[in-house]
């Protein structure tokens, strides 16, 4: 089939057209990137990697079929936009006088035909086809640097007046006729208006669209013309005889209905954006001019902001103040209007913005009209993580405070972002890459079945596919192995693999023909070598083919591997630690994730069940699969590699590491412990550990569903308070242990209704009695004197759960959970090791210190912080560390008064901690305190009856008939009057946040609850906003730069 092949080459020189036709019909197949015989295009420049001075017969035959008749033009178009993906074939298509060829017959074809018209409908329709097939041909050359410049360059001669186009009714070259007078203008220029006068017009029927042709895909030259700094400059500059810079021509295009003219104009004003000098000439309004240096020449402002953010804006609602600053263009839209819906094109945007935030005066100008506003209002709808994440950029450096001007000032736009170009654009600038890097870049291919033309991602080409196969479970090895050389695929494998292959009569190479080494160290070493990994690890990029070219390296396409059997040897009864480090794969884990890491161009098969599946796809694609069964294999190998390593560390863990909860760490006394008993108590027992360790007193909380309804510290009980919490009836002096859990209890009765109990210190007799007079399913802590044990196990008839925790336990630092499986089949086993369906995340454990100095960063006018609001605020924030987020906490005298927890919103938080504060307040009221209560009223009851009382809810029916029968006298409401003056006294309340206050109403709030004190990360856009409410209250106001988000 390949020697046929090349005997086609010959034909397409050939004299007769109808010769050259058929040739060039049989060979366009294997011009794609994954077509098997490709390389016979390909194998005069692709063998030593360097790029021969004379041109290869068959490249240069195609650049002349463009010029053919046009059936014979428009396969040779074809063929060359498939080719035009390899940077070695670039060279040969950049010339000047072929690059002239294209930019001419772009604009002949479709501009000056259709200025005058044709009596040929088909010569119509033929010439804007290869006009868009030539500008992809443009498109992916110009990824090439020297093209570029050569097509900054190039000028093209224009008549005058307006020309007249005519051409042979079977040759598409275009001819010209008509006034002799000529003048010279710049191929970008006139480009441009090709792109803008190809435009689609409203109203256009589809065959007018049809004729007229598309041109999107110059958008993508635009972009790549921009990425060096000339091409930034040219279209930065401003047309002869006008006022208007090239650039503007473009801005209407962000909206275009086309995704690669979108895509490509977003891209082409990023890369301008990168040269600082020309912000100011982008932003202004149309009816003010300026100059963009080096250039004194001034022309009309842009008014980038209208197109820019216009594509951002959706159908909300903003004020009449917000609209105000906003562009004409994007006030009062429509309910119908659509936000841009490639995720890529809207991070351009974004990108676009935050590249003009590098300049102050631009920041300034964009400050004032309207740009926060709209990005605000999209990121309320945003869902694409990278464009999240660049929004809260762009708001952050709009609305920081500005220092003083200096001369010369760089903002970072992200840390390894791109850099804004210097004044004078220097030549060598490294943005080139960068900018490369950030585009909307894309090589396009004409796939041969169909009638459309598809953007692909660039691809390297190879004269031949190449498998490396190395394997420890051989199942179906010989099947894929057959196939895939059948299918004349080159196989390399390593050791026994290449071993088995060759005995069953199928040609193999060994991978040390490639390493120019042999297996070393017993095995331990046979594929970790650059030959190998840098043909696995080249992407499809121009530079890495050059740098697989330099070194003669050959690309592998596909990576066949799995692994040593760790876990079942490690299993066996006998393993010793020497069979289990040798059964450790350290090759194999490189291959794949090598490959699966550049799944992209690369197949990775790691399960030998898979192999009859890719055969078939593989043979069905002509030697390619889909990109979902890409995907499917590589992420089937990652996940192997990630249960191989946890299999490894499992294992090491066992034999070395010393800090697994045994036994004999946490015993059971009395009761049988369940599941949401277990992470309740130790969730309980972690945070009054470190309670006590921060504050050196003993500490106490009470734990539901994994969050704390209350937590202390053992600061002594005054009599009202011994009231409220309901102990002031007990015989048994109150240990500072004892203070600590009825803090913990009373502070919202209610939610420790059936809690579960932790103590830092061993429980003694008071505090045993406090507990066993409650409803609750257990207490742990480090230890028990003999009264207090004989106590707790006569509570639920012997039932109630005492557990001993040894107070030397050091937890790991990582933890494990597993979440729903990713498979739409997997079906979760019976038993869950803190799972949901099977998927495992881990994360390392939060062993943050919370300690004094963590509230020594004071941003309000008002620093005085005495020692009894940093334990409080100690107590808050580390319960906030053990609670499910959003949380805030409220606290007084060393022990939680309030706290909102698992909210989605934050100030729910603050309101629902504030609400529970205010009700703990409430109980202090002096009505509260002698409410009446018949004798035998139990302490639920108790309980129940005065939340009722404090909430003021009205009672109607059998529910208010209870609640009076509890009472001697029913006691009359609170009035208003009684609650808003008792609220007044209480003062000195401290509250702390795990993430910052997104807004000031949360502050507001929290006074309202007594609140003086005041913790947070900070972060936010609106922390100055945050801040200035809390000196209003005359409110001490700490950021603590400490996230403590729980799950």
């Amino acid at each position: 089939m390949e020697s046929q092949l090349k005997e086609l080459l010959g034909f397409l020189h050939d004299r007769n057209p109808q010769v050259r036709h058929i040739a060039l019909e049989n060979l366009l197949p294997q011009t794609p990137k994954e077509a098997q015989y490709r390389r016979i295009f390909l194998d005069q420049i692709s063998g030593g990697g360097l790029v021969p001075s004379k041109e290869p017969e068959p490249i240069r035959d195609l650049k002349l079929l463009c010029r053919d008749q046009a059936a014979i033009a428009h396969n040779a178009f074809r063929a060359l936009v498939n080719l035009s993906d390899s940077a070695l074939v670039i060279p040969f298509l950049g010339e000047p006088r072929f690059l002239e060829f294209l930019v001419a017959y772009i604009l002949v074809s479709l501009l000056f035909l259709l200025a005058r018209g044709s009596p040929n409908e088909q010569s119509k329709n033929t010439g804007s086809l290869l006009a868009d097939l030539a500008t992809m041909v443009l498109s992916n050359m110009t990824v090439n640097p020297t093209v570029i410049q050569t097509l900054l360059s190039l000028k093209i001669q224009l008549e005058n007046d307006h020309p007249v186009a005519s051409r042979a009714s079977t040759a598409p070259v275009p001819t010209f006729t008509g006034p002799t007078q000529t003048r010279e203008e710049s191929a970008i220029f006139l480009l441009i208006d090709a792109f803008v006068n190809a435009a689609t017009v409203p109203g256009e029927s589809k065959e007018e669209r049809k004729r007229k042709g598309d041109l999107h895909f110059l958008a993508s030259v635009f972009a790549n013309v921009t990425v060096v700094p000339a091409g930034r400059l040219a279209l930065l500059s401003l047309r002869s005889g006008t006022a208007e810079f090239a650039l503007a021509k473009l801005l209407s295009f962000t909206e275009h209905p086309d995704t690669i003219r979108r895509g490509g104009v977003a891209s082409t004003l990023k890369n301008c954006a990168f040269h600082s000098p020309a912000h100011m000439a982008m932003l202004k309004p149309e009816d003010e001019t300026i100059a963009i240096p080096p250039s004194t020449e001034e022309g009309k402002g842009m008014n980038l902001l209208s197109f820019l953010l216009l594509p951002l804006a959706g159908p909300e609602e903003f004020d009449l103040e917000d609209m105000d600053k906003l562009p004409a263009s994007i006030q009062f839209l429509p309910d119908t209007k659509k936000r841009e819906p490639d995720q890529f094109i809207r991070l351009t945007h974004i990108e676009t913005l935050l590249l003009l935030c590098t300049t102050r005066p631009a920041r300034e100008f964009m400050r004032v009209n309207g740009v926060y506003e709209v990005v605000q209002k999209m990121h309320e709808t945003e869902t694409n993580l990278p464009v999240m994440e660049h929004i809260e950029r762009l708001v952050n450096l709009l609305k920081r405070d500005e220092g003083p001007e200096t001369a010369i000032e760089e903002v970072p736009v992200e840390e390894t972002g791109p850099r804004k170009d210097s004044v004078e654009d220097k030549k060598d600038s490294n943005d080139d890459d960068e900018i490369r890097r950030m585009n909307f870049d894309l090589i396009y291919i004409w796939e041969p079945d169909s009638q459309v033309f598809a953007p692909n991602h660039r691809t390297l080409e190879m004269a031949q596919h190449t498998a490396l196969l190395s394997v420890y479970d051989k199942s179906n090895l010989l099947d894929l192995a057959k196939g895939l050389k059948e299918s004349g695929v080159r196989l390399l494998g390593s050791g026994g693999t290449a071993k088995q292959i060759r005995e069953a009569g199928i040609e193999i190479n060994d991978v040390s023909d490639i390493t120019k080494a042999p297996e070393m160290l017993g095995g331990r070493v046979k594929t970790l070598h650059p030959a190998v990994h840098g043909g696995i690890l080249a992407r499809s990029i121009p530079s890495d083919q050059a740098d697989l070219a330099a070194q003669s390296i050959s690309p592998i396409s596909i990576v066949v591997c799995n692994l040593y059997p760790f876990e079942a040897t490690v299993a066996k009864p006998d393993c010793t630690l020497a069979n289990a480090v040798e059964e450790i794969d350290i090759g194999g884990v490189t291959l794949l994730r090598a490959a699966a890491k550049n799944h992209e161009r690369v197949i990775v098969l790691s399960d030998p069940a898979d192999y009859p599946e890719f055969l078939a796809a593989w043979k069905s694609g002509n030697g390619t699969i889909s990109s979902a069964l890409r995907n499917k294999f590589a992420l089937k190998a990652f996940e192997m590699t990630s249960a191989y390593d946890n299999a490894i560390s499992g294992y090491f863990r066992e034999q070395y590491a010393s800090s697994h909860l045994s036994p004999e760490q946490l015993a059971a006394l009395a009761g049988s412990p369940g599941y949401i008993n277990l992470l309740d108590a130790l969730n309980a027992y972690a945070l009054v550990s470190e309670l006590q360790e921060a504050l050196q007193l003993p500490a106490a909380a009470s734990f539901k569903h994994v969050s704390p309804a209350g937590a202390a510290v053992g600061l002594e009980l005054n009599d009202v308070e011994k009231i409220v919490y309901g102990v002031d009836d007990l015989k048994e002096p109150l240990t500072p242990l004892a203070c600590a859990y009825a803090r913990a209890r009373g502070a919202d009765r209610m939610s420790s209704f059936g809690d579960f109990i932790a103590l830092s210190a061993p429980c003694d007799l008071a505090t045993a009695k406090i507990i066993s007079r409650e409803v609750s399913d257990g207490v742990i802590a480090p230890g028990y004197s003999e009264e207090a044990l004989e106590v707790l196990k006569k509570k639920k008839a012997g039932k109630y759960c005492v557990l001993e925790m040894d107070p030397n336990y050091v937890p790991e630092k990582s933890e494990t959970r597993q979440v729903f499986g990713m498979d739409p089949n997997y079906v979760p086993e019976k038993s869950e090791t803190r799972q949901v369906f099977g998927v495992s995340l881990q994360q390392n454990r939060n062993d943050a210190k919370i300690t004094p100095e963590l509230f020594s960063n004071i941003v309000t006018a008002n620093k005085d912080l005495p020692k009894e609001a940093v334990i409080d605020l100690i107590v808050a924030t580390l319960a906030l560390k053990y609670t499910q987020s959003n949380s805030v906490a409220y606290a007084l005298r060393g022990s939680i008064i309030g706290l909102g927890a698992g909210q989605q919103s934050r100030i729910h938080c603050t309101r629902l901690a504030g609400g529970k504060a205010d009700n703990w307040w409430l109980r202090h009221h002096p009505r509260v305190l002698e409410l009446p209560f018949k004798k035998g009223v139990k302490r639920a009851e108790k309980a129940n009856a005065i939340d009722l009382f404090v909430g003021g809810e009205e009672l109607e029916g059998g529910e208010k008939a209870q609640w009076e029968s509890l009472f001697e006298t029913v006691p009359a409401p609170l009035t208003a009057e009684e609650r808003r003056a008792h609220a007044t006294k209480l003062d000195g309340v401290v509250c702390s946040s795990d993430a910052f206050f997104p807004f000031p109403d949360n502050v507001h709030r929290a006074r309202k609850s007594g609140v003086k004190y005041l913790a947070a990360p900070g972060g936010s856009v609106m922390d100055a906003e945050c801040i200035k409410a809390a000196d209003e209250h005359g409110i001490v106001f700490a950021h603590t730069s400490l996230r403590l988000f729980h799950h």
